[in-house]
């Protein structure tokens, strides 16, 4: 039915003046910018399978999926304004309840509502962050993914990594970081539990880690190995201040973390990335306690977890690919800043933003197609991609990727060793 479908818009598209360019088997085809062509599926199988495509920046091919995705933002953030649905523009912070102590969520809620902007919801749940986790534009949900149990889980969308608990099979890291090209990690969990984020908290902004110091004593090697394969710091969690779970932060497009009660573990993050404190906490807001009164023993993280509605808007009430919806929610996640305020100042989303969405959404086309011959030489394109757009955390993990599939055939590195490298499944 797609060979049809195509092949009829092939035929139609002959009747607009129109730019050449190479499809599969070598045939030559017409198709043009200005058509009103609006799906991605021939042009990604045409890079995929012809040695002679381009997705250079200046390429036709480029160009061509460039006018296809443009339409496609465009037409969404024109009707998301027409029906005044501006809050999909804008990430969901949801906040537990508790029907035996709900002044803690309370608390939390009032705390985060006078420090941030973001639309705050209250959930039934009292620990929203166990029902569904969203990494690498992707929801996995609560009964449909061992991923979704957020605590088994800390991650990175900035750098591309994440960290797993080892009660994650592996099977399933294995599928994680094929699909999303993420380098996976795995720690053990602390005991009676499998919640590594009480004792792990990532702030990438600043690339460091937030550590429980008991917690990495007894993981000290593999934490170690990680932090200077990511080229993070380490900033242990204040003896004083464990008792308040600070390691269990949130962070909200890597732009703001929350931590629980823990200006002396601030102190330290400051000491170990030579950070002024006065330049973090612009970033990192402390939930302070007055008289205890806020004693989250629970830790933020837990008891909140990070929505973005308009992922699942886009997932059921617009008709685009998978890998579209992950890269749009990828750098939405960066700008959704900038998308709101182009739509309120009744302006062309920036076409940087737009060069970042397409290519992630080249990036992941590639990843997820890991039998195409010409997988390498179009990694290799996007790392030039990546860097001329000024990228470099991109163009940093597609080296990683190409080193590590030159390496690599097949299974995991040692198991002394807390990584999982990309590779053949």
């Amino acid at each position: 039915m797609r060979r049809l479908s195509f092949i009829l818009l092939v035929l139609y598209l002959f009747s607009f003046n129109s730019t050449v360019f190479s499809l599969n088997f070598d045939k030559r085809y017409v198709l043009s910018p200005q058509s009103i062509i609006e799906d991605t599926y021939p042009i990604i199988k045409t890079i995929l399978n012809n040695e002679h495509a381009s997705i250079s920046l200046n390429s036709q091919h480029y160009a061509l999926l460039k006018e296809i995705m443009t339409k496609k933002i465009k037409k969404l953030l024109l009707t998301i304004e027409e029906n005044k649905q501006l809050d999909l523009l804008t990430p969901q912070v949801i906040v537990g309840n508790s029907e035996d102590n709900p002044k803690d969520w309370e608390d939390l809620t009032k705390f985060l509502q006078s420090e941030f902007q973001f639309s705050i919801q209250r959930s039934k749940s009292e620990f929203p962050r166990d029902s569904f986790t969203i990494i690498s534009g992707k929801k996995y949900k609560l009964m449909e993914s061992n991923l979704s149990e957020g605590g088994a889980i800390v991650w990175s969308d900035l750098d591309r990594f994440a960290i797993f608990s080892t009660s994650i099979p592996d099977q399933d890291i294995r599928k994680f970081a094929n699909e999303t090209g993420y380098k996976a990690y795995y720690v053990e969990p602390p005991p009676h539990n499998h919640h590594i984020d009480t004792k792990i908290g990532i702030i990438d902004r600043f690339k460091v880690l937030v550590i429980d110091p008991i917690y990495y004593n007894k993981q000290k090697t593999a934490i170690d190995i990680i932090a200077s394969k990511e080229n993070y710091d380490i900033a242990l969690v204040a003896d004083n201040e464990v008792v308040f779970n600070p390691a269990n932060l949130i962070g909200i497009d890597s732009n703001f973390f929350v931590l629980n009660q823990a200006p002396e573990t601030l102190k330290n993050i400051s000491k170990v990335t030579k950070i002024k404190l006065s330049e973090l906490m612009r970033y990192i807001k402390i939930c302070p306690h007055k008289n205890n009164t806020y004693f989250f023993v629970h830790g933020i993280r837990c008891m909140t977890n990070v929505n973005y509605e308009l992922l699942d808007y886009l997932l059921y009430q617009e008709n685009w690919r998978i890998e579209e919806i992950e890269s749009f929610i990828i750098i939405f996640n960066r700008f959704h800043k900038d998308i709101r305020n182009s739509i309120k100042q009744n302006e062309d989303i920036n076409s940087i933003i737009i060069d970042y969405i397409i290519n992630e959404f080249l990036l992941k086309s590639i990843i997820v197609d890991r039998y195409s011959p010409y997988r390498a030489l179009r990694l290799k394109d996007l790392k030039e991609n990546f860097s001329k757009l000024g990228y470099y955390k991109a163009v940093l993990r597609i080296s990683q990727i190409l080193d590590e599939e030159e390496m690599v055939e097949n299974h995991f590195m040692s198991p002394l060793l807390p990584e999982l490298l990309l590779m053949s499944a």
